[in-house]
């Protein structure tokens, strides 16, 4: 009887110990992916579109990443700012990430990427002194979509149109 409880606690602290372990793979490799932060420079003339392509765009529940795109205009003052998502292929993990955009630091959408790749373009009137301002897109898939996700990606171009006054 004693033999037999001691196998079963030493296999209890055994998987007590494997479930730490898997558990700090699991952290160490969330911290690592969500490190693929970019900063991306955009210059745009009156009447011209930029893109910014967005090939194989791939998360796992609780990752984000983050893109920083600084946007820089040769006329006097932006008046508004365009953004629209085209999704380039089916992108099956369209329906698990969102995209969390904030202009000059006021979140302007907080959308599943299957919403923004069926919608008009995100209009966002402003009103700036210069010619630049920051754009921010964060990606990120919530912690609780599961293994129906499992290695999906997305493929779309992030097209940026400025309006000038």
């Amino acid at each position: 009887m004693k033999r037999s409880t001691n196998i079963i606690l030493n296999a209890a602290v055994c998987i007590m110990i494997l479930v730490i372990i898997v558990e700090c793979i699991i952290a160490i490799t969330l911290a690592f992916n969500s490190g693929k932060d970019s900063n991306i420079d955009v210059n745009i003339k009156e009447g011209e579109t930029s893109i910014v392509e967005f090939e194989k765009l791939g998360l796992i529940p609780g990752e984000s990443t983050e893109y920083k795109i600084n946007l820089s205009t040769e006329a006097g003052t932006t008046d508004c700012i365009y953004i629209n998502f085209d999704e380039t292929q089916d992108s099956p993990l369209k329906d698990f990430v969102k995209a969390k955009i904030s202009i000059n630091g006021e979140v302007i959408c907080d959308e599943l990427l299957s919403v923004l790749f069926n919608a008009d373009d995100i209009t966002y009137a402003v009103d700036l002194n210069s010619a630049d301002c920051e754009i921010v897109i964060v990606y990120y898939m919530p912690l609780e979509v599961g293994n129906e996700a499992e290695n999906a990606e997305a493929w779309f171009n992030l097209l940026v149109t400025a309006e000038f006054q």
